[in-house]
């Protein structure tokens, strides 16, 4: 090869390197359930914690009686949820946890807290509000079977039809509950449990964890399907 060739052929070399490394580190952070940039100051998370990244913390606000909970209250086995109602994989997690709760009666509770991903989902902040809205009436699991029945996921449920599914929850005043949500009433605790999901660990949702009946705690994938979650449950 002539002296000339040579002189060339170096940085034909480190441009394609360079574009092989971007191209490269591009794609590991690509995932469908990715958390925005901007979400509480994060940088862009991914599906799957890249080795840089410390392991999630799991260290959450205790859990009270002010939580949401359903099951047997006393139950050993915890499955804590971090969701939003207009993600589709939660949509996936919610009917897989419908299916664990009957069929594991005294032996399982499930505690949900909010976790609306803004920059994917625009309507999800509103829907978790009035999912409050509901609760402050006793509706709070009717309500949120109600909509995750009727969303396609991904901001394609009416918020206009909000009305209409606290009604088919059973929500009795349907004044107070029209006044709640157009006051947003509960975006503090709506915002204060998202961050609690995001200090623990939070990366997308569902984000999702087991705490056994000594109080450990182990993470569990996010839109677990029923037969994987049955099997955990029964290896515990």
């Amino acid at each position: 090869m002539s002296e000339q060739k040579q002189a060339m052929s170096v940085p034909m070399a480190i441009v394609i390197a360079g574009a092989l490394v971007a191209g490269a580190v591009y794609f590991s952070n690509v995932g469908p359930k990715d958390l925005p940039a901007g979400q509480a100051g994060l940088p862009v998370p991914t599906v799957a914690p890249q080795p840089t990244r410390p392991p999630a913390s799991l260290e959450i606000a205790p859990i009270t009686e002010a939580d949401h909970i359903r099951g047997d209250v006393n139950a050993p086995i915890t499955i804590l949820e971090y969701s939003d109602l207009e993600c589709p994989f939660c949509k996936v997690f919610h009917q897989s946890m419908i299916r664990i709760i009957a069929e594991y009666p005294g032996k399982v509770r499930w505690v949900y807290r909010h976790a609306p991903l803004i920059q994917l989902h625009q309507k999800a902040p509103v829907e978790a509000n009035a999912s409050e809205c509901a609760a402050a009436q006793g509706k709070f699991w009717e309500f949120t079977d109600v909509v995750f029945a009727a969303t396609g996921s991904n901001d394609s449920l009416d918020l206009a039809k909000l009305a209409d599914y606290a009604k088919q929850a059973g929500v009795a005043d349907a004044t107070a509950f029209k006044t709640c949500v157009d006051e947003h009433t509960f975006k503090e605790k709506v915002d204060a449990q998202l961050a609690d999901g995001i200090k623990a660990g939070l990366q997308g949702t569902p984000f999702n964890m087991v705490i056994k009946a000594d109080g450990t705690k182990e993470q569990l994938g996010g839109g677990v399907p029923y037969e994987q979650l049955k099997t955990i449950i029964e290896e515990l």
